[in-house]
């Protein structure tokens, strides 16, 4: 399963503003862009949907930027993957049809369960990334 960009970057973002989220000083968009390599008008569209969806907050002006809404623990990759792509985490249910084949609902199972799986691997939360990159059990990027 290749990952789209929008949420990876999304991700990296998220996880770039959790190293910083004591700091309580917003991050500027071009500190995320270049520390995250993420092209900063692609960026600048993710934290704004992002915003909406409660996980970030911006601050206007010279010394402006974005934070953090909550705390790392209460953010999970699950929220990012629903703010960013709302769709990617649903699993559309086949009603039963004319056509509809033993087969078909086979699949259809196997697809539900293969989504409540992802949904349920998701759940990891970024202070449990920021602990695993502290401990080098993983690399920096996602």
């Amino acid at each position: 399963m290749k990952l789209p960009a929008k949420i990876k970057y999304a991700c990296n973002a998220v996880l770039e503003l959790s190293f910083h989220f004591n700091g309580k000083k917003p991050v500027p968009v071009e500190v995320i862009s270049k520390s995250q390599k993420i092209p900063k008008e692609f960026l600048i569209q993710l934290l704004l949907r992002l915003k909406a969806a409660g996980i970030v907050e911006s601050s206007r002006g010279i010394r402006g930027g974005y934070t953090l809404a909550k705390p790392p623990a209460q953010l999970t990759l699950a929220d990012i993957f629903r703010a960013v792509d709302s769709q990617i985490l649903s699993v559309r249910k086949n009603s039963k049809s004319l056509t509809s084949s033993d087969s078909n609902d086979l699949i259809s199972g196997i697809w539900e369960d293969i989504n409540q799986e992802l949904a349920q691997r998701l759940m990891i939360t970024f202070e449990d990334l920021k602990s695993k990159i502290k401990t080098g059990a993983v690399n920096y990027s996602i």
